[in-house]
């Protein structure tokens, strides 16, 4: 009754299909392929409405259980509608983060210090002239700096991850098709509990505007 609206003298005796709560034809469909697959389901998620109508956000898990050598299913359902309203708001400011930084052309990068790899968000990789998701070794984003930058470059990097000296520089790059671009690095470390560095994040920004 809390949960959905019904008494227990509407409730019993009548699915939820009868009561209105699981009229989704698509999700039954889904979960009921699921389980015939595997004999269980776990952490499917479905939309359920209550007896005002209100829609909510479920997750269901199904496993079949053998009592006294009598097989039962055994169906949890939990409410979700909280996480997926948090889940929406952060896609939400995602995209707002995203269309702010292609606007700026500002994007952000780390590297972990044990992979040797940096990771450049979409509008880093746009800058360089890169496919989104591109992932260069450290050495390779150096190599995109014009040649008389890299020494600097390689110096102030080299410094944040060893000794955790925070960097704020304009230099030039040249991007994947050859084109010199001025941006604006900055890079500060971060520490894990025993106080080692164990990564180098910052933000990436092309300033060729203001050039």
């Amino acid at each position: 009754e809390r949960e959905f609206g019904f008494t227990k003298q509407e409730a019993v005796g009548k699915t939820s299909i009868e009561l209105g709560i699981n009229p989704n034809a698509e999700d039954r469909k889904r979960i009921l392929e699921s389980f015939r697959e595997s004999s269980s389901v776990h952490h499917q998620e479905m939309i359920l409405t209550s007896k005002s109508g209100e829609k909510c956000y479920y997750e269901t898990n199904i496993d079949k259980v053998v009592i006294d050598d009598k097989e039962f299913f055994l169906n949890t359902t939990q409410n979700i509608s909280e996480y997926k309203r948090a889940e929406n708001k952060l896609k939400e400011n995602y995209n707002l983060l995203r269309i702010a930084g292609e606007k700026a052309k500002l994007g952000g990068w780390n590297v972990i210090l044990s992979e040797n790899r940096a990771y450049w968000s979409d509008e880093v990789a746009a800058i360089h002239e890169m496919p989104a998701g591109y992932s260069p070794l450290v050495e390779e984003g150096i190599n995109f700096y014009a040649p008389e930058w890299q020494d600097k470059i390689t110096e102030v990097f080299t410094l944040c991850a060893t000794q955790g000296v925070p960097y704020d520089e304009e230099m030039e790059i040249l991007t994947s098709s050859g084109k010199r671009v001025w941006v604006r690095t900055i890079g500060e470390a971060l520490r894990d509990a025993d106080r080692k560095i164990y990564k180098v994040q910052g933000a990436f920004q092309d300033i060729s505007f203001r050039k």
